[in-house]
């Protein structure tokens, strides 16, 4: 959850686990009636922030059909573009918590796959 505003992804989606009426009841549970309005911090909903530079490295998946999928996306270019090194694999079809709630699956295997591939990369280059 990056972004409390609605996105392209977030505004109708109806994937199992996570969908739109999740959404917006957790962010309502998290910030309250400030939710959707212009003085929500960035430390509450991280893609408000404008200044991402100096932000550690970050490494992600994220599944196509997950109304993070928009604002995830934007994210990790932004990241990109202000010098941090952000890497994001995206799992055509995918539900949010796809590599959780199916772990044994094809699809979730290569995500986990890949994070802990990620994460030892990242080890190394920055311990």
């Amino acid at each position: 959850m990056l972004d409390d505003r609605v996105t392209e992804t977030s505004k109708n989606n109806r994937a199992p686990v996570w969908n739109t009426k999740a959404n917006k009841a957790a962010w309502r549970i998290y910030l309250g009636d400030k939710v959707m309005n212009n003085g929500v911090s960035p430390y509450a909903a991280p893609a408000r922030e404008s200044d991402l530079k100096g932000l550690p490295p970050a490494v992600s998946i994220i599944g196509t059909a997950e109304p993070f999928y928009a604002e995830t996306t934007s994210y990790f270019k932004r990241l990109n573009e202000s010098g941090v090194k952000a890497e994001l694999k995206e799992f055509e079809g995918a539900y949010h918590a796809f590599d959780m709630l199916a772990p044994y699956t094809k699809i979730s295997r290569e995500a986990n796959a890949y994070l802990l591939e990620k994460y030892r990369e990242y080890k190394t280059l920055y311990t």
